[in-house]
Parts: C-alpha cells; sequence; structure tokens
C-alpha cells in the first residue's frame, strides 16, 4: 500500500496547493500516539523486510495482527483529524482479513494474472511472501483480499487499500487548508461573525 500512500499524498500536495493552500499548514495538526505508530511500522519492517524477520516467522501471523489493531487505536485517538476516519475504515477492513486468515493477506490468482505479476504469482505458489499468500476458494473473507489489479504498476490492492488511499488523499487536501479557511468554516457552522 505505500505506492498508493505516495500517490495519494502527491495527488493531495497538488489539489491542496490549487486550491490555495500550503504544506506547512500540516505541521498544526497535532498527532497522538505517534511513537506507538513508529514502533508498529518498525515491527512490520522487521517482520517482512528484514533477515530478523525468519527468527520470528511462527508468531509473524499473530504479530501482524497485533501491530495493526495498534495502528487503529493511533487512529482512533486522532480521529479529530480530517481524512483520518476513512484511512481508519480501510484499515479496519483489512484486518477483518488479517484475523480471519492468520494475521495474512490472500491474494487472488486472476487478479495477480490481470496486473501482469506472473513472478509473483509463482513465487506465491511455492508459499508465503512476507504477509500476502495465494487465495484458495475456502479463503475467508476473500472479498475482501487482495482482488484489485492495478495493471501499469503490476500490483494487486485490497478495498481496505483502496478506501484507505482516499483517507490519505482527503486528510493531505483537508490538513493544506489555510487557517483563515478553516476559522471561516467554524464560523459558519457556529453562526458567529466574522469582523474584520
Amino acid at each position: 500500500m505505500l505506492f498508493l500512500a505516495v500517490i495519494a499524498l502527491t495527488l493531495g500536495a497538488l489539489v491542496g496547493l490549487l486550491r490555495g493552500g500550503r504544506l506547512a499548514e500540516l505541521a498544526r495538526y497535532r498527532v497522538r500516539l505517534k511513537w506507538l505508530a513508529v514502533l508498529c511500522w518498525l515491527l512490520q519492517v522487521g517482520l517482512f523486510l528484514s533477515p530478523l524477520g525468519r527468527f520470528v516467522d511462527p508468531w509473524a501471523g499473530s504479530l501482524h495482527f497485533a501491530s495493526a489493531v495498534l495502528i487503529g487505536l493511533v487512529i482512533l485517538s486522532n480521529r479529530h483529524i480530517r481524512g483520518l476516519s476513512v484511512v481508519g475504515l480501510g484499515l479496519l477492513l483489512n484486518a477483518l482479513v488479517y484475523a480471519a486468515n492468520g494475521g495474512f493477506m490472500p491474494v487472488a490468482e486472476g487478479a495477480l494474472i490481470a496486473a501482469g505479476s506472473e513472478t509473483e504469482l509463482v513465487l506465491l505458489q511455492e508459499g508465503r511472501i512476507q504477509k500476502t499468500f495465494l487465495m484458495e476458494p475456502a479463503t475467508p473473507l476473500a472479498v475482501l483480499g487482495d482482488v484489485v489489479p492495478i495493471g501499469f504498476i503490476h500490483k494487486v490492492y485490497s478495498p481496505g487499500d483502496l478506501v484507505a488511499t482516499v483517507g490519505v488523499f482527503v486528510l493531505m487536501v483537508a490538513g493544506m487548508e489555510p487557517r483563515t479557511h478553516v476559522r471561516r468554516i467554524w464560523y459558519a457552522k457556529s453562526g458567529n461573525q466574522i469582523h474584520a
């Protein structure tokens, strides 16, 4: 999902700039439990991208699911940030799939072929790759797994990934709104007058 997040951040920044926003406005966000989000990210890197992962592989599914739950707590504590609730909904959809499949994400063979990821398909036929395994007919919550092919980048994503991507875009655009614009919205909603 990292690639989608980068696209959402980039497009969000462009739209935010076109709407008169500034990247500096993002600094006004006061994010709670940042340390926990960083810890969860480091845990996932350790599990799936570092040589240390093989030592904890028997517990990888449980640890991955636990990190997803903790990220959910971070999002819940920061739900005041516009767009983050949508990100949370996407991650919740993914967490449901993880919970139903031992902490891992199933990927559809047809989606891999449609995305042009035949090499990954061959590797998955040998066994799990990082957090992904090849979907079977009896796989629980298969419809929420990696079933959406995106051919031009040769990747397959889950519906939860796509929902979370929309949330990242909204978060970026909303976060770049000038403070005066945000105050005008607040005054309009509260019925107060704006004095020059």
